[in-house]
């Protein structure tokens, strides 16, 4: 499900917004609520994301008092549900220093049918130690280490596969093989590091922008469904991995 904010600046407001501002606003909606309140300590997925503030406007400030959007998705109904109606009491919201009016708020489902999914906000995807082995990829001891366009696309769309399914089997308790193939054709567009703070420490993490074309035939068709509301990838909780269908 998606849930969508029509929001207008008080002043005009440097963009692209940190993502971690708009993570902290939802997390502080769920602390006052018995099943959500401890979401951000759970270390698996947690099955919501975040779209940037649009229409974006490269090199330019959020203009005061222009009309913008800013989108919301789950697969978990009672999620949205709960952040909807906190917000309906609420006529503005407050991201980092940042006030915006809240004029709308508005639910809506996703399409049953679709073929082609794009990248909103940059996928990240973390690349397994035994995929780094067989690959012969250089990575710093310690670290995590995200794909980048350097690295060859299929361990990107390998591990893209593997999240998607574990995220399905998680949420619904199935036993789907993790080697399922869902996307079949795809198109990368570009790479792009996004700033991430974690712990109070800034860092800019390697994340990709694509287009993915999916077959209604497929088999797993439910499954892709079902990440559209998750968000594709890895730090979804973050604002990383928002996708829409593309008309």
């Amino acid at each position: 499900m998606l849930l969508f904010l029509k929001i207008i600046p008080q002043r005009d407001t440097p963009q692209p917004l940190n993502p971690f501002f708009m993570q902290s606003f939802l997390y502080r909606i769920f602390i006052n609520d018995q099943e959500y309140k401890k979401i951000h300590e759970k270390f698996n997925f947690k099955y919501f994301c975040f779209s940037n503030i649009y229409p974006f406007e490269k090199n330019k400030p959020l203009k005061k008092e222009k009309e913008y959007f800013w989108q919301i998705s789950s697969p978990d109904k009672k999620l949205i549900n709960y952040i909807k109606k906190n917000l309906k009491e609420k006529k503005n919201i407050k991201l980092g220093k940042s006030i915006f009016d809240l004029k709308e708020i508005t639910i809506k489902k996703r399409p049953d049918r679709f073929s082609i999914v794009s990248t909103i906000t940059p996928i990240v995807v973390s690349i397994p130690d035994k995929i780094i082995k067989t690959n012969n990829i250089i990575k710093d001891t310690g670290k995590v280490l995200y794909w980048n366009k350097k690295m060859p696309l299929n361990i990107f769309i390998e591990a893209l596969n593997r999240n998607c399914i574990k995220k399905y089997n998680q949420f619904f308790n199935t036993g789907y093989n993790l080697e399922l193939n869902l996307f079949n054709t795809y198109k990368f567009k570009r790479g792009a590091l996004v700033d991430y703070i974690k712990k109070g420490q800034k860092a800019r993490i390697p994340g990709s922008v694509w287009e993915f074309i999916v077959s209604n035939n497929n088999p797993e068709y439910k499954i892709i469904k079902f990440c559209l509301d998750t968000g594709f990838g890895e730090k979804n909780s973050a604002g990383f991995g928002f996708v829409n269908v593309k008309k």
